[in-house]
């Protein structure tokens, strides 16, 4: 038995060592690039999806696109909230004449027909403003390089470190085997 946890993460939580700590979310707001599809007959034409989480909501947007030549934009929560959606060759643009807005939560914001790709899409200038026309912060992803981005666990601490995909971490006082790694109490519970 140690000091117990004595580690203060970004939460605040208290933990035996800094590996425990949960991962720090990411921003408020965010996009990326997700579901790209070539054309059979094309290979540097096709769609992708812009991929959303906003807790703010959103009036308009504006974003442009490098590596990629656009040739339209259609559907997600822009098309449902009532925006218009306008292409220039690297950029796209949606706002409301009628002044509805894009509630908060996640999903498809719009898909994106292309053509010209080149090695990778990425993402150029990103301006989101809130209903008033005040500026929203958003991060984006990664640029998309010719096979769909999988993430992988580097938390050391995890029982998937190496792995593609989320982190998955072991039960409260058990190891990733399922072993009890605390005391047993007097009615045989883990931890108890």
């Amino acid at each position: 038995d140690g000091n117990g946890a004595d580690i203060e993460c970004w939460d605040g939580s208290l933990v035996c060592s800094e590996n425990e700590c949960p991962d720090e979310p990411i921003a408020n707001n965010y996009i990326e690039i997700e579901n790209v599809s070539f054309d059979d007959l094309d290979p540097t034409s096709g769609t992708f999806d812009i991929y959303m989480v906003n807790e703010d909501i959103v009036g308009g947007f504006q974003i442009s696109f490098e590596g990629v030549t656009l040739t339209g934009a259609s559907g997600g929560s822009a098309t449902a909230s009532g925006f218009m959606l306008s292409t220039g060759t690297d950029m796209v643009m949606g706002f409301s004449l009628a002044g509805t807005s894009i509630a908060p939560g996640d999903g498809v914001l719009a898909t994106i027909a292309f053509t010209d790709a080149g090695d990778e899409i990425c993402f150029g200038e990103v301006i989101f403003s809130d209903p008033g026309a005040q500026p929203l912060n958003f991060d984006t992803g990664d640029c998309y390089t010719g096979g769909d981005v999988v993430d992988t666990c580097d938390d050391e601490g995890a029982c998937n470190t190496g792995d593609e995909g989320d982190c998955i971490y072991p039960e409260e006082n058990y190891d990733c085997d399922g072993n009890c790694i605390v005391d047993i109490d007097c009615f045989g519970e883990c931890g108890g």
